[in-house]
């Protein structure tokens, strides 16, 4: 079965350097964030037009959740509700690239939507796409938004789709 993902991070949130390692998790989207991970919805609901949405899984984090909740609502707003969505530690950002695809490749769904943090969304792409995780992948900003394809999901066997950004429209 041919899975399409989309790999989405997280829009812009507060500053780290007010935060603690330990209370990271709890940083939430700034107002531009908000409207970054509005427009990333839109963009998937442009690029899943014809075929439903079936899962939508996200870090644990505050502002993974809040982008997940804004895609959700988005998608719902548009009449699209009837897909799975779940946090899941797999998709926290220090996670390996080799565990989290071995998970995705277990998922009993078709088009998937990841939402999680750096270092994760790009190496994964990388990975998943060229076979390595070098550094020199795709660049993921706030609300970059990765879309594959690939009848198996493991190193180097899945197709680049798209990559779009979405860029601060600081007022």
């Amino acid at each position: 079965m041919k899975k399409v993902i989309a790999i989405l991070r997280h829009g812009e949130a507060e500053s780290a350097l007010a935060y603690t390692a330990a209370s990271d998790k709890v940083r939430v989207l700034t107002a531009l964030g908000r409207q970054q991970s509005t427009a990333a919805a839109a963009t998937l609901m442009q690029s899943f037009q014809h075929d439903d949405i079936d899962a939508i899984f996200y870090s644990p984090y505050k502002r993974t959740e809040q982008t997940a909740q804004l895609v959700v609502d988005t998608l719902a707003s548009a009449g699209k509700n009837n897909f799975f969505h779940d946090a899941t530690d797999e998709l926290l950002g220090n996670n390996v690239v080799g565990n989290v695809s071995r998970w995705i490749e277990q998922l009993p769904y078709k088009n998937i939507v990841l939402i999680s943090h750096q270092p994760l969304v790009s190496d994964l792409m990388h990975w998943l796409i060229d076979g390595d995780i070098s550094g020199q992948g795709y660049s993921f900003y706030p609300s970059s938004l990765g879309i594959i394809q690939g009848e198996v999901i493991e190193r180097g066997c899945t197709k680049f789709v798209a990559l779009v950004h979405h860029p601060a429209n600081r007022a």
